[in-house]
């Protein structure tokens, strides 16, 4: 029985004006078709997510896993559970291609642990209202083989609390922009590609 994802999908749903995400994981494909279904059904819809480094996936790695997932729909039909909750998938080039706003955090070139402290943040945010948090990532993972919580916060009396998460995401979303307009400019205008070791 799904439980969490089940909340999780009924709140992208519910959204009116925007969705932010912050996870760690982000491979549940079940999750990655609500997000995608919401954009299209309500364009102006501010959707946005940020994941951790960890969850960039080439193009190559991302065409096989959309080969293994449309071999699934042509098996078990589309909306098959077997595959929008089978896991496995990186979804962040998935989610872009569709119209999702997605960032990665970086903080080095190569990830390395101790230059590179993992992004394990576990939260939407709907419609500048609500917060959806807890340890669980959004992978078959957690909501069929490990003990995972999720928590809503809403309503007035928790408006402090969503407006701390809207801070932290906001802080995310523009993290090291600056840095990146300048690698951009060196990149265009010398020709130069910045490498650290």
């Amino acid at each position: 029985e799904r439980v969490v994802s089940g909340a999780l999908e009924r709140a992208i749903e519910s959204a009116k004006s925007s969705i932010y995400v912050a996870t760690g994981h982000f491979r549940l494909m079940l999750l990655a078709n609500a997000l995608i279904r919401a954009k299209k059904s309500r364009p102006d819809l501010d959707i946005r997510v940020v994941l951790d480094s960890q969850e960039y996936v080439t193009e190559k790695r991302h065409e096989e896993h959309m080969r293994r997932y449309r071999q699934c729909i042509r098996e078990y039909g589309v909306g098959a559970q077997k595959c929008e909750l089978s896991g496995g998938y990186e979804l962040s080039r998935y989610l872009s291609e569709n119209g999702i706003d997605v960032r990665l955090k970086y903080y080095s070139f190569l990830w390395h642990y101790p230059f590179e402290p993992q992004m394990h943040h576990k939260y939407m945010i709907v419609d500048k209202r609500e917060v959806w948090t807890g340890s669980y990532n959004w992978s078959a993972n957690a909501e069929f083989n490990s003990f995972e919580n999720v928590v809503c916060y809403r309503g007035d009396e928790a408006q402090s609390l969503v407006s701390g998460f809207l801070k932290n995401f906001d802080r995310l979303w523009e993290l090291n922009r600056d840095q990146y307009r300048e690698r951009q400019r060196k990149l265009r205008e010398e020709n130069l590609v910045e490498i650290h070791f």
